[in-house]
């Protein structure tokens, strides 16, 4: 499981697909070849949060940064 995390985490802090509106946390489980129930209950044990969950807060970070920089609500 320890790949698919780094992998997760490459895809969201690098690549930042999570600036696609569409993109799912299942969609991005699908991408790494991952379970997504398996994966979640990972995540769950390693940092007390659902992908969902995660997918959600990067969102909101990057609203918040938008809002904060240029005035531009996403």
């Amino acid at each position: 499981m320890e790949k698919f995390y780094d992998l997760f985490a490459v895809l969201l802090e690098e690549e930042r697909v999570y600036m696609d509106p569409g993109l799912t946390f299942g969609s991005i489980c699908r991408w790494i070849g991952v379970r997504e129930a398996d994966f979640d209950r990972y995540l769950m044990s390693e940092t007390g949060w659902c992908g969902s969950d995660i997918l959600k807060a990067y969102r909101g970070a990057a609203s918040s940064h938008f809002l904060k920089k240029y005035g531009i609500l996403l």
